[in-house]
């Protein structure tokens, strides 16, 4: 088996590439010239250079695959025209270069259920619920999967939507657990009680293989099939979530910190601002403050779960421990944070 991975150097693609090799499949990578690789160094896969924006390149990536994860993206970009282009024209370049082939490899798309929008009040989202998203991201993310349908005849695709994806290597999720780790505070985003789906990277990652193995593919006669959502069991509260991360570093106590939407508003104006002024691209902004007050995020993995057989290898407070382990162990999070955890807690240190 051979495999080619997209957005390998960034913070999912790693944990799939290890997957992948695990299993014993031929690993290849395709990378920017300017991409770091350091988290790639140790898994040595087959490295090619190209971009998604370049169709001349995807060809011969593609070449000779049996999987492609196309898992390139971005949540945030400065003008946030680059993020439109990404995640709608990259899933369509490559989608191309797969339809290009003699005998077109399975395509499976990670999308998000910012794609989606929020939940109904009263249950977790489904597959079969329609396509309402209220961010740009979210849009963009959608754009994508539109674009997919395009090639539904030509290449068997599926297109996998994650929730809150969280890990070692997130480095955007990283200010959360800094902020409960230094001041015992979780800031919640409105004075309600949303519910989340979260999920691990690697859990994502088997996900994402599974559905390559057995998952069924998109269908223009049917609108919802091929599509799967990627989550945890557990769908906590916002404010709950902050008590699991407080756990996982064995802090007692985190006090929540509900906001008015105003005040949230003004912290996205001021970040838009920021990145504006700087070029820098930042996790908060107003894109992200309208995803927070949508309301619930909550999704549900039934269908994942009847059709592939997906189950999450540990429950989301062993990865939380996990996650919080590696924050330690890269300086990003005090040594105390692991050091006081309580004696009953457990973590894996491997990613």
């Amino acid at each position: 088996m051979r495999a080619l991975v997209t957005g390998a150097s960034g913070f999912i693609g790693p944990h799939l590439v290890r997957q992948l090799k695990r299993q014993g499949i031929h690993v290849r990578c395709l990378v920017r010239t300017t991409s770091d690789l350091s988290a790639l160094k140790q898994l040595n896969p087959e490295i090619i250079y190209g971009d998604l924006m370049d169709p001349a390149s995807l060809t011969p990536a593609t070449l000779g695959c049996d999987v492609v994860y196309h898992v390139a993206g971005l949540t945030k970009s400065v003008p946030a025209e680059v993020m439109w282009r990404v995640n709608e024209i990259g899933v369509r370049n490559i989608a191309q270069a797969c339809a290009n082939q003699e005998t077109p490899p399975v395509l499976v798309v990670l999308s998000s259920v910012a794609a989606m929008g929020p939940a109904p009040r009263e249950r977790p989202l489904t597959e079969s619920d329609p396509a309402k998203p209220v961010s740009k991201y979210g849009m963009s993310k959608r754009k994508g999967e539109i674009a997919a349908f395009e090639f539904a005849e030509r290449v068997p695709i599926s297109i996998v939507r994650a929730p809150i994806v969280f890990g070692e290597g997130d480095l955007d999720g990283l200010t959360l657990f800094k902020s409960i780790s230094s001041c015992r505070l979780h800031m919640l985003p409105t004075m309600r009680n949303y519910r989340f789906s979260f999920i691990h990277a690697m859990d994502l990652s088997n996900a994402m293989m599974l559905v390559a193995q057995k998952g069924n593919r998109i269908s223009q006669l049917q609108s919802d099939k091929g599509f799967f959502l990627a989550a945890a069991e557990e769908n906590p509260t916002f404010g709950e979530y902050g008590h699991m991360i407080g756990r996982a570093m064995g802090i007692k106590r985190v006090v929540p910190w509900p906001n008015l939407p105003t005040t949230i508003w003004l912290v996205g104006a001021c970040s838009e601002l920021y990145a504006r002024v700087s070029g820098r691209a930042q996790i908060m902004c107003w894109d992200k403050t309208r995803e927070a007050l949508a309301g619930s995020w909550a999704c549900s993995a039934q269908r994942l779960h009847a059709e592939v057989g997906f189950r999450t290898e540990l429950p989301l407070a062993e990865r939380l421990n996990q996650t919080v382990r590696w924050y330690v162990d890269q300086g990003h999070l005090p040594k105390r944070a692991i050091v006081n955890r309580p004696a009953d807690s457990t973590a894996s240190s491997e990613a």
